[in-house]
């Protein structure tokens, strides 16, 4: 395990795959949502839970960038779980969602490739990034665990 900013560059690159078939006309369409809802959901989890609390009160990182990064973590988890509830065959509706989760992944990404993982490097020491890519991890288990709780309570 590498940096945290690192590792979680490398769970961008694998929504980014799962999102090259995120398309409501395809067979499977309800499999790759599944999908993409847990890697998101481990993105968000890891990033809150490990990243972010390093950050709170770092200079040069405002508070309320950190609060946006953390609402947009909510808004996709929120978005993917309303796209479980939509008809199959409500095609419109399905196709808004799909269009809302692809820009609002796409603008999360780039801020925090562009703005938030250059600040980190700026105002976290390496060792501490390594420690907590370390500890990243270490959860991995747990966090498979969550999800699969997490998408459990989804289905029911």
């Amino acid at each position: 395990m590498g940096k945290a900013t690192v590792e979680l560059l490398k769970t961008h690159r694998l929504v980014e795959q799962i999102l090259i078939h995120f398309d409501t006309i395809r067979p499977q369409f309800s499999d790759v949502r599944a999908t993409l809802e847990r890697a998101v959901v481990a993105h968000c989890w890891l990033q809150d839970e490990f990243l972010l609390p390093a950050l709170w009160g770092k200079p040069l990182i405002e508070r309320q960038f950190l609060v946006g990064i953390t609402q947009e973590h909510r808004d996709l988890e929120y978005l993917l779980e309303q796209l479980q509830t939509i008809a199959p065959d409500a095609a419109r509706e399905n196709e808004a969602l799909v269009l809302q989760i692809r820009t609002l992944l796409e603008a999360h990404f780039s801020k925090e490739k562009n703005a938030l993982y250059p600040l980190i490097e700026q105002v976290v020491d390496e060792a501490t990034l390594l420690r907590i890519g370390e500890e990243m991890e270490k959860r991995k288990t747990g966090v498979r665990s969550a999800i699969r709780e997490k998408t459990a309570a989804l289905s029911s």
